[in-house]
């Protein structure tokens, strides 16, 4: 039986359950969580109560049929009513609350989406502002079905592979790229079918690879591609029973590649797979090929220490630009003390190996001070932080092809990264810190770029009682720098030859990048509130709201940490608010969730500039600008 590893790469009763309410992206609730009220606190003070009303319904977004059975949860500051499980119709009632913004979601197993809010798959769910006696009896809560893929997959013969684990990785914008993640698994049965359930709405990639692990697959790739070889050898074995193999024997076991739907060695060349809520996509067939399965061994030098040991991965030569980090890895391995290491059981193919030595903290610093905190974190009580690892990170790609035969002596050299560095200084209408408050004020370089993997973590320091810092050697790559805040004084700018490093990716590639001028400010970032309208003049409580800035050249940081490119949802007023704005020229656009999905890409940003409004907003300021949905006839 042979087996691979298949990738994917994208009017009622109401009854009431005592259990609090889950997170929108929580595991769904299980028949114990709920029948048990499993997460109720006894001694917790008693919920806030009120006398507003919420009543509604729960139904399916594409076809506005009632979901029987699904469980509504609500919840918001003291308040922790009862989850719900609708009735037949699929309403729902929560009674006695008081006014505040609230949590409300519904979910049932094959669904996603339900938070209050949600119009389509891809936007989020928002707070319910519920005033003081407020009463709602209208409020629809949406779920989307799962979408399934199903398919075979065959080998050389057109024979079915039995057993092999399916995997889902769905395209996303990440960084203001798109990379795809693992979705979802399955595993194929005995005709080589498979069905991958529960996978979001949006756009795959599918592979096929071998199971690393799996002993018998030798033999049993022998048996099917190479008989002679395979009898030759089952001859052998109940001739030596008990005692030492022969080590004549030659035959090499054969294993499969990784292969990409429909039939391709690269991710770059697989066939796209669009899916939409609900959908059953089938057909979705793939051919693997057999090749030899090989040994690659070798030695790496250049460790930080002489007793030390690095871990190298093996990967697909395009990996790094289109999966997120450690999506295709094909096999891992760990070097001894003298650097020698081996990869075992590796198909055929092209490969690049991937050697990467991260240094280790350096102890020190106030008390409860973290060198892992999040960027703009300070030390205990506004403490010094540890100070910056000043040993660099060593990292080595060296790519290679497999053949016909297995492959030693390969010599990978690490080599060290290269440092940031730079100094601050402050410009305001206060007292700037003293110097010997400047090692609480954190920095860090978040790389935007997966290769190498083990560089994903952001590399933290601190600046030092002379205002300047400096990172320890990072592998080539693109960045982003992250200053923390000192008091009321915050990071304005971080210029390095005309660029502007706190909205522009460092490019660190062949040379040190040093002599970056952060400026701090105690003037406060500006903040946008308004409101939208629709095309009758009524207040839009379904609009979304983008503002970018008409600088092309600011669109390099697309991350949720942005001071530029932000996202805001109205409330059922139609209001909205932009706070932590840097100053500048801006577009802005409201419109509806479809308009905007994937809209942390450039791609996205200039098809909204074309129909966006201009507007400038100055340091510090509180600007209002009310603005009209472009979308809200369509809805």
């Amino acid at each position: 039986m042979r087996r691979v590893v298949l990738l994917l790469v994208a009017g009622g009763v109401f009854v009431t359950m005592g259990a609090a309410a889950p997170a929108q992206n929580s595991p769904r609730p299980s028949f114990q969580d709920v029948a048990g009220g499993r997460g109720a606190n006894p001694a917790a003070a008693p919920p806030a109560t009120g006398t507003g009303l919420i009543v509604g319904r729960v139904v399916e977004a594409d076809t506005n049929a009632a979901v029987a059975g699904a469980v509504v949860a609500l919840a918001g500051r003291g308040v922790s009513p009862p989850r719900v499980i609708v009735d037949g119709q699929g309403r729902f009632v929560f009674r006695d609350l008081p006014a505040g913004d609230l949590t409300l979601a519904a979910s049932k197993p094959g669904y996603f989406g339900g938070g209050w809010g949600q119009h389509s798959p891809s936007s989020p769910a928002r707070p319910l502002d519920l005033g003081d006696g407020e009463r709602l009896g209208d409020v629809t809560l949406r779920l989307w079905k799962y979408a399934t893929v199903r398919g075979e997959i065959t080998d050389d013969a057109n024979q079915p592979v039995v057993g092999a684990e399916v995997l889902a990785f769905r395209r996303a914008p990440m960084n203001g790229r798109w990379q795809f993640s693992n979705a979802g698994t399955a595993t194929t049965d005995d005709r080589g079918a498979f069905s991958v359930t529960d996978l979001m709405p949006g756009t795959y990639i599918l592979a096929a690879r071998p199971v690393a692990d799996d002993y018998q697959l030798p033999l049993v790739s022998m048996l099917f591609s190479d008989s002679a070889s395979f009898m030759s050898l089952v001859g052998r074995i109940a001739a030596t029973a008990g005692s030492e193999p022969d080590p004549s024997f030659s035959g090499k076991a054969r294993t499969y590649a990784v292969t990409f739907f429909p039939q391709t060695l690269s991710p770059a060349d697989a066939t796209l797979i669009s899916l939409k809520a609900a959908e059953e996509h089938t057909g979705v067939n793939v051919r693997v090929h057999t090749v030899p399965r090989l040994t690659v061994s070798g030695t790496v030098t250049g460790m930080s220490k002489a007793d030390s040991s690095e871990r190298l991965r093996l990967t697909l030569p395009d990996a790094a630009s289109m999966l997120a980090p450690n999506e295709m890895t094909v096999a891992i391995a760990t070097s001894d003390n003298a650097g020698q290491f081996t990869f075992t059981d590796v198909p055929a193919g092209q490969y690049v190996i991937r050697a990467t030595s991260t240094p280790m903290p350096v102890a020190g610093g106030a008390r409860g001070a973290t060198p892992n905190a999040a960027p703009g974190a300070r030390g205990a009580r506004g403490g010094p932080l540890p100070p910056t690892p000043t040993d660099p990170i060593l990292a080595a790609n060296l790519a290679i092809t497999l053949e016909d035969t297995d492959l030693h002596d390969i010599a990978i050299e690490l080599r060290p990264g290269l440092p940031v560095s730079g100094h601050v200084e402050f410009q305001g209408q206060s007292m700037p810190p003293d110097p010997s408050q400047y090692t609480s004020i954190s920095f860090s370089l978040a790389p935007l770029d997966s290769s190498p993997a083990e560089a994903t973590v952001a590399l933290r320091g601190r600046v030092e009682e002379d205002g300047t810092f400096r990172s320890a050697g990072v592998v080539p790559g693109t960045y982003l720098l992250r200053m923390g805040s000192i008091g009321r004084w915050r990071p304005a700018s971080a210029m390095l030859a005309g660029r502007d490093l706190l909205d522009q990716p460092i490019e660190i590639d062949a040379m040190p990048v040093d002599n970056i001028a952060v400026r701090f400010t105690d003037v406060p970032l500006a903040t946008l509130t308004g409101t939208v309208h629709n095309g009758r003049g009524a207040a839009d409580a379904e609009a979304v709201i983008l503002i970018f800035p008409t600088d092309r050249a600011l669109w390099g940081d697309l991350t949720s940490s942005s001071r530029r490119v932000k996202a805001a949802r109205t409330t059922r007023s139609g209001y909205y608010a932009i706070p932590g704005l840097a100053p500048g020229d801006y577009y802005i656009v409201a419109s509806a969730d479809a308009l905007l999905t994937d809209w942390p890409t450039p791609t996205a940003l200039e098809t909204a500039a074309r129909t966006a409004t201009r507007l400038t907003i100055a340091d510090g300021e509180k600007k209002t600008m009310d603005l009209q949905s472009r979308s809200s006839d369509a809805r």
